[in-house]
């Protein structure tokens, strides 16, 4: 598996992002670099696997959201919003004018909430195990943050990897559900905060319905956060998508098969490169 680059962005309130790079390794492929942003729970490093394939032929960076890589969280509250502000610093700062967005989960609503304010920046738009509604169960989550609150215990690791991860990833776990599901045992009690952040997320229909570039809906059927039918729901506001559901993962399909995962993305991107070479083609005769 290809280690990242890693640096660090700071941010106006002295926070200091962590940001993984994968530089493209072939001449060829999309100048247009691929943003991979990360799950509840996780660091940009859940994107590991999936970067390794997909640098091949795209540039990668994955930033870790402030709150959630035992740092602490800087002066700032971690909202999505916030997040979403922090992104767009960093992508300012490096000149990224242009982004394919990959969202897995809360990277999701960060993506949905960076569509809201840069529409023309988004290249394309990869959504995974998410929704555009607000919380439609919020005395579920409100016991999740009150078990966050405690600290870690022996139950820590359990919870949490009973609904990040599928029965198939959980019964037979790979190398990287392992390592995940041993991080989870140490989750600190701040991550309450964060995990109430994005709870409160805001309705995102509005956003989606009004951009009209290339999306990729992604799901697991084992999901036990959110569902297929929360993916299709998306679909409805958005005509020019394409859905896919990995039977054999639950809420991170990019840990639980990220073969599988970075394969789809893969041949996403690679049809909206091929497309626009067309376009061009056909405008230059």
């Amino acid at each position: 598996m290809r280690k990242a680059d890693i640096r660090d962005v700071i941010l106006s309130d002295g926070y200091q992002m962590s940001v993984r790079h994968w530089p493209r390794q072939s001449q060829g492929g999309d100048a247009t670099p691929v943003i991979l942003l990360h799950s509840l729970f996780f660091t940009g490093q859940m994107f590991e696997p999936t970067a390794s394939l997909l640098s091949q032929t795209h540039d990668c960076a994955a930033p870790t959201f402030r709150g959630q890589d035992g740092t602490g969280r800087g002066a700032h509250p971690p909202t999505v919003a916030q997040l979403a502000q922090d992104i767009l610093v960093w992508l300012d700062e490096a000149g990224m004018d242009q982004v394919h967005l990959v969202g897995s989960s809360m990277g999701a609503y960060v993506a949905m909430d960076l569509l809201r304010h840069r529409p023309k920046q988004v290249t394309s738009l990869v959504l995974s195990c998410c929704t555009a509604e607000v919380e439609q169960n919020p005395e579920r989550f409100a016991k999740l943050i009150d078990f966050l609150a405690s600290g870690p215990g022996p139950q820590t690791r359990e919870t949490i990897a009973g609904l990040m991860f599928g029965d198939t990833a959980l019964a037979a776990p790979g190398p990287s559900v392992s390592f995940w599901i041993e991080r989870f045992a140490q989750t600190p009690a701040a991550m309450a905060e964060v995990a109430a952040c994005m709870f409160a997320h805001p309705d995102y229909n509005d956003v989606l319905a009004t951009y009209d570039g290339p999306v990729l809906l992604l799901a697991g059927q084992q999901d036990k956060a959110k569902s297929p039918a929360d993916m299709a729901r998306i679909a409805t506001h958005l005509p020019q998508s394409e859905t896919h559901v990995f039977e054999d993962a639950g809420h991170t399909p990019a840990v639980e098969v990220p073969d599988q995962f970075a394969a789809r993305v893969s041949a996403f991107l690679t049809a909206i490169i091929c497309d626009a070479s067309t376009k061009e083609h056909l405008h230059a005769h």
